[in-house]
């Protein structure tokens, strides 16, 4: 571990605090600062150690200056399931051969005992596997003194179990997203349809009215009428499925030269459309609709 070196200068100036950080020596006036650098390089010497002992790239010290050194300590742990320790300082001495276990804790396991080191091998193996499956998943991390308790296999059981009721979940909530998707679609298509038929039937009332026929143009009108309600109601559809869609975002909207986002659930071009067509039929029944027809 790193030493930290607190110094004091007399004369009034107020305390200077020195520290050795892997990027160098710094120096602070401000206790609350050095403190929090101190945490900076007590994370970074964790996972360096993890590092060193799994034989995996050291960390970059401005991960840990940025404050991200507990999401870095997390992925060391997650990289280290499934992998042995190769720099432990076990080796063989004169009095015989003596093993070392690097722990969750930051401390060492020494032992000569060979089946002693194996079983805390398997209880740091255990506790990896653990550890990579609640930063994956985000679940609450293990607790070592299980392991060393040796309740590391039924801790492991439970996490696979979360793991396995997660992945059901997932693809339970993936489903309901999809359909809520593809139930959008549907109903923006069925508004589209809508709208071109509500299209068609205002140009056959147009062709009516212009040859005078008075009884072809009341049947026109009566259809018009029809696809005009069913247009609606299938605009409402579209809106109740696209508020319904998660992944649903509305199209921009052009307003003069410039394009405005139109938010989740608002009005799209066929909408505005639709008022527009269901407007001039108003317009017709309010202003032409007693307008007799020319005779032939």
């Amino acid at each position: 571990m790193r030493d930290f070196l607190l110094y004091g200068l007399c004369g009034g100036l107020g305390d200077v605090y020195t520290l050795n950080t892997p990027g160098g020596k710094k120096t602070f006036t401000d206790e609350a600062e050095y403190n929090k650098y101190k945490g900076y390089v007590q994370q970074y010497d964790t996972a360096y150690g993890l590092a060193y002992t799994y034989n995996v790239s050291p960390p970059n010290w401005a991960d840990f200056e940025a404050g991200n050194g507990e999401a870095v300590i997390d992925s060391y742990r997650a990289k280290a399931a499934g992998k042995a320790q190769v720099n432990t300082g076990t080796g063989v001495t004169a009095n015989g051969a003596t093993y070392s276990v690097l722990l969750p804790t930051g401390s060492y396991y020494r032992t000569t005992n060979k089946d002693d080191y194996e079983k805390y091998s398997r209880y740091v193996a255990l506790y990896n596997e653990c550890y990579a499956l609640a930063v994956k998943y985000n679940f609450q991390r293990p607790v070592w003194a299980q392991f060393e308790a040796g309740q590391g296999e039924n801790v492991l059981q439970q996490y696979k179990t979360l793991e396995a009721k997660k992945l059901t979940a997932d693809k339970e909530e993936a489903a309901k997203i999809a359909a809520a998707a593809a139930e959008r679609a549907k109903a923006e298509a069925d508004a589209i349809a809508a709208q071109a038929a509500q299209k068609a039937a205002s140009m056959e009332l147009k062709v009516a009215q212009n040859t005078g026929d008075a009884q072809a143009t009341q049947t026109a009108q009566a259809a018009l009428a029809k696809t005009v309600q069913k247009a609606a109601e299938a605009y409402q559809a579209a809106q109740v499925a696209q508020a319904a869609d998660v992944t649903y975002e509305a199209p921009a909207a052009q307003t003069g030269n410039t394009q405005t986002a139109t938010k989740k659930g608002g009005i799209p071009w066929w909408g505005w459309a639709l008022g527009i067509v269901g407007g001039g039929l108003l317009i017709y029944k309010v202003f032409g609709g007693k307008k007799k027809g020319k005779k032939k």
